[in-house]
């Protein structure tokens, strides 16, 4: 196979209101989007990727401008390095082939930064390298005039059904659906600040959006619900759950519908002091909050992505009561091994860490009898319909969509494309669309 970089371009995806991350108030996302031109025996196809550079989640640690600029600047070295790469004609070869490009751009990228306090976290080049290896395998199935997943469902030994440094994984037709999910619920973000009522409004965003979580609901009909924790404070974290808990029930009933189709995700940012704050915080909630307990469906990484081998990182009693995943700290099998080891039993999805290695893990995860889901990176537009293919083909029933949410404007060109899967009717989405050539996107 061989690699033409057709067309590069960085699209401005405005938020809703400023954020503050630390010193920096940020207005807008940053989103390479990606086209490229794939030669293979059978033919030629174009493919397009594209993925926020999501810089505050990828590489925390050092000012918000200076991470952003260095992928940015990464950004252009794989444009140059890809055009032209050439490698065997194997799918997985080659996703195998941009990922140790991007790592290796990455290191010379680094090398002229010896400066910094942080070295570039994989996890960071990972989500740089996302549109690229998107492109490919839309690229692929375009390529062969055909949907990517029914190809990889077809073609599952080709590759990713050889075990991948001590984990088996499942062949893809047993991964994969057949056909896309009907409809795939969508987890509304919950802010450690975002008024749940609308006595709890002190300031409007001034547009035509809500802005508390029982209008939200009221506006799109929402039954999944993505609750951000504070981790280092039990007591807050209980109270907001079981407030989050009181809000949503409150609102269904004012609609007349049922209560026991809502759902909840906890996610702790990593900030728990240690996997026994988290158990605690589960044994309160079953005890004394048994509804709000019963929503919840897994917990996101709730301590710290380094898998230092702390005991404090260990997790397996809380995973007795809910499923924990592995979200910001899965870059490579290793990462996944330590995780688990520490007793986490979920993994959590990315396509911004790339198509291939997003299919491996899904495929692990079905093997291992690991809990899955899929999350997002508030991918806006296009990035967010490249989610939510994989999420229709895993076999999840839901998945993060927070750009709505955060950056709306920037997902009008995605709605003329596919309507259906981007607007909310009961809290859910339809996916039965992403059925064409390629990742059945364009």
């Amino acid at each position: 196979m061989k690699i033409k970089v057709d067309n590069l371009s960085v699209l401005s995806a405005p938020f809703r209101t400023p954020f503050k991350f630390g010193s920096a108030v940020i207005d807008s996302l940053l989103v390479p989007v990606v086209r490229l031109r794939l030669t293979t025996p059978d033919g030629e196809g174009i493919g397009e990727g594209s993925m926020p550079l999501g810089n505050a989640w990828s590489y925390p640690g050092i000012p918000y401008e200076v991470s952003l600029s260095l992928m940015e600047q990464l950004t252009e070295q794989l444009r140059v390095a890809i055009d032209g790469l050439e490698g065997p004609d194997d799918i997985w070869a080659m996703s195998a082939l941009l990922r140790e490009t991007a790592m290796a751009q990455a290191k010379q990228l680094q090398a002229s930064h010896v400066e910094m306090p942080v070295h570039m976290p994989d996890l960071c080049t990972l989500v740089t390298l996302s549109p690229w290896d998107i492109a490919l395998f839309d690229a692929w199935g375009r390529a062969k005039g055909a949907n990517t997943y029914d190809l990889l469902r077809r073609e599952s030994a080709e590759g990713v059904g050889r075990d991948i440094k001590g984990f088996r994984l499942a062949p893809l037709d047993q991964v994969l659906s057949e056909k896309p999910s009907d409809k795939l619920a969508i987890y509304h973000v919950v802010g450690g600040l975002d008024p749940l009522t609308p006595g709890e409004v002190t300031k409007s965003a001034g547009d035509d959006l809500p802005d508390d979580l029982q209008g939200w609901m009221q506006r799109d009909g929402l039954t999944h619900f993505k609750i951000k924790l504070q981790g280092k404070d039990p007591e807050w974290d209980y109270q907001r759950v079981a407030a989050v808990d009181a809000a949503v029930c409150e609102q269904a009933g004012r609609e007349g519908r049922a209560e026991n189709g809502l759902v909840f995700s906890l996610d702790l940012n990593e900030q728990c002091p240690s996997g026994h704050v988290l158990a605690d915080l589960l044994k309160r909630l079953k005890a004394d909050q048994p509804r709000a307990f019963n929503r919840v469906a897994f917990v996101e990484q709730p301590t710290s992505r380094a898998f230092s081998g702390s005991p404090n990182e260990q997790v397996g009693e809380a995973a007795k009561l809910k499923p924990v995943v592995i979200d910001e700290g899965l870059v490579d099998t290793e990462a996944l091994g330590r995780a688990l080891e520490n007793g986490y039993n979920g993994i959590c999805l990315k396509t911004c860490k790339g198509f291939g290695f997003s299919i491996q893990m899904a495929a692990i995860a079905k093997a291992h009898d690991l809990f899955l889901c899929v999350q997002d990176l508030t991918c806006p537009g296009v990035s967010f319909l490249e989610s939510a293919s994989l999420a229709a083909r895993v076999g999840v029933d839901g998945l993060e969509a927070n750009a709505r949410q955060f950056c709306p404007a920037a997902n009008e060109d995605a709605a003329r494309l596919h309507p259906d899967a981007m607007k909310l009717v009961g809290g859910s989405v339809l996916a039965t669309g992403l059925t064409g050539p390629g990742l059945g996107i364009y």
